[in-house]
């Protein structure tokens, strides 16, 4: 059934003043989690070379990305092929040079909209806004395409990275929610490789302002649990929280079942 009202615009009005979990079960809804965790892989010292030599040469601007004829999104090259290849020992170093990046991004655009650098209010500082953020998305390939549980917990982390611990909700700020693209890439990952851990930042997914994130939130959720409480067939906006208050009602009881296991 297809929704009668468009959601994403109430639910973006909502987290535009830093949207909060359903109202009546906001004291017992953990926050999402996003902090990223630290992996370390043994590597030989040739292969540590070669995977910092791709991530320098990834992160040229010379070097030239064509688009994927198998990801209409994503992108492919020489050096995105080859740490892809290496796989699991490519992706400590793959997400540490995306979280550098992602917090030279933050500083760059301290004190700014993201209205006010789409704009080139600032050419100088827009113009290095925007070449991180390049840079950052080609990093982002090679860990898209390679298929590990860590690579699950860092997307599932990026799903939800705009979450603002001192509202309790996403985040007002532009820059912090305005990656869209990030979080519909990462709900794309989590939905081709996400297990039960991914539960808990998925419902979470279902109020983002994106309706793709939030429809592909919903699908994996039922792919992962094989429970549906109505979201896709929300008629109104206070269906849909009833469904996602049915989502947190039945992710504690879970919880609640393990513990006493």
């Amino acid at each position: 059934m297809r929704r009668l009202i468009p959601l994403n615009v109430v639910f973006a009005l909502a987290i535009a003043c830093g949207c909060h979990a359903p109202q009546k079960a906001v004291v017992q809804v953990p926050p999402p989690r996003v902090s990223h965790e630290k992996y370390e892989v043994r590597v030989t010292p040739a292969e540590r070379d070669e995977i910092n030599s791709l991530i320098v040469a990834l992160k040229d601007p010379a070097t030239v990305m064509v688009r994927d004829a198998n990801d209409p999104l994503g992108y492919s090259c020489r050096e995105i092929e080859r740490l892809v290849e290496l796989g699991e020992k490519a992706i400590p170093a793959l997400q540490r040079e995306y979280l550098a990046l992602k917090d030279e991004e933050r500083k760059a655009a301290a004190g700014m909209s993201l209205r006010a650098l789409k704009e080139g209010g600032d050419d100088e500082r827009a113009a290095k806004f925007y070449a991180i953020r390049r840079v950052r998305y080609a990093i982002m390939q090679p860990l898209l395409n390679i298929k590990h549980a860590w690579n699950t917990r860092f997307f599932e982390a990026e799903l939800c990275s705009h979450f603002d611990p001192a509202s309790g909700g996403f985040s007002a700020d532009e820059i912090s929610r305005g990656d869209i693209a990030v979080r519909q890439r990462a709900a794309e990952y989590v939905y081709k490789n996400g297990d039960q851990q991914s539960i808990h930042n998925l419902i979470w997914a279902l109020l983002d302002e994106d309706p793709g994130v939030s429809r592909m939130a919903e699908t994996t959720l039922r792919r992962i649990t094989g429970q549906d409480f109505g979201y896709a067939a929300a008629r109104t906006p206070e269906e849909a929280m009833d469904a996602i208050d049915a989502w947190w009602d039945w992710y504690r009881a879970r919880l609640a079942g393990n513990r006493e296991e």
